[in-house]
């Protein structure tokens, strides 16, 4: 690598940086805003945050041994805080992109795009006792091409528009559902949020051709400026089957309908030692591709499940996941700063 793919793959080098260096709390979390940055036709609004610790006491003796069960179950999920847009004076920048990075020293490009905001004179020492495996760089990135605004400086009132999403403790229902269905098949869980049962129903099951879905990412329509970013993700990508295929894994997609977008394992993945490979951002797979996109009716979608189980001709009596966490969605907030 050089240094000019070094720059375009771990740094970050926006037309424009605005730094805010304010602080806000919501549920008693603190976050730190670093800064806006405009890059071609879009702003992105950088924050920080603090995970909870794991749960030290659940590690396993032997952590070589240890499954992705074993690893699920020690960590805390932590919170997710959505930005939806943010207005400085007379000006709105929505977001409807959201990515969240780790700090980590020898993995990810998340540490290199934090140093370019410290070298900018943003002071966090509110951080300085917490392990940077529990700090998270977040992006929100504008939903819309929007114009260079006006700004060169933050020297006037914030109002940030949120919408939060809290994850409840893991649940890990187990389900079993034929292969083959002839209708929808209904299945049952408990929302702690609200204290009552509630049903999702499994439309079908099919195996996915690895590269059906490599071909469908080469013929997306790149959006102008963007065409090394995609060309990476779909190499990175075709990496990812690849190595999915060399563990007899199979690609599984499930249609499910269900009042809100749930959380699904298989039970082979969680029972299992797996280390997929690791993203361009460091963050690896938990056994599952969202493809929220496709839809059946209101409340139906696909998604992929990578299961980790050999699939002969194509075909299982049954297949068993698991229902991972389910999600609250907590009423707009609105602070001013």
């Amino acid at each position: 690598m050089n240094l000019i793919e070094f720059k375009e793959f771990f740094m970050i080098n926006p037309i424009q940086t605005i730094i805010i260096n304010r602080t806000f709390e919501i549920d008693g979390a603190q976050n730190h805003l670093l800064a806006l940055t405009y890059d071609i036709d879009s702003y992105s609004l950088w924050v920080v945050d603090v995970i909870p610790e794991i749960k030290d006491d659940l590690i396993p003796v032997d952590l070589l041994s240890q499954t992705n069960r074993d690893q699920l179950e020690r960590t805390v999920q932590p919170e997710i805080r959505l930005i939806e847009s943010i207005e400085i004076g007379n000006d709105i920048i929505g977001f409807s992109g959201y990515s969240a990075e780790p700090i980590r020293l020898n993995q990810n490009q998340g540490i290199h795009k934090l140093q370019y905001f410290l070298e900018r004179g943003i002071d966090l020492k509110q951080l300085d006792q917490i392990d940077l495996s529990r700090i998270r760089l977040i992006r929100h990135t504008s939903s819309t091409p929007t114009d260079r605004l006006d700004i060169e400086n933050i020297d006037k009132n914030i109002k940030l528009n949120l919408r939060a999403y809290r994850k409840n403790a893991e649940v890990f229902n187990q389900y079993k559902v034929p292969f083959d269905l002839s209708h929808p098949f209904e299945l049952k869980y408990f929302n702690p949020f609200e204290d009552r049962v509630e049903s999702f129903y499994v439309h079908k099951f099919e195996t996915y051709d690895y590269q059906d879905y490599i071909k469908s990412l080469e013929e997306h329509e790149i959006p102008h400026g963007f065409e090394a970013h995609f060309q990476k993700m779909r190499t990175d990508m075709a990496t990812y089957f690849e190595a999915l295929k060399s563990k007899k894994s199979s690609l599984v997609l499930m249609t499910y309908e269900a009042t809100d977008g749930l959380s699904f394992l298989s039970t082979a993945y969680l029972n299992k030692r797996v280390d997929p490979p690791q993203s361009a951002n460091g963050a690896s797979s938990i056994g599952l591709i969202f493809l929220p996109k496709e839809k059946i009716g209101d409340h139906s979608m696909k998604l992929f499940i990578a299961s980790f189980q050999e699939v002969p001709n194509d075909r299982l009596d049954q297949f068993e996941f698991e229902l991972h966490t389910i999600y609250k969605q907590i009423e707009a907030v609105s602070i001013c700063l």
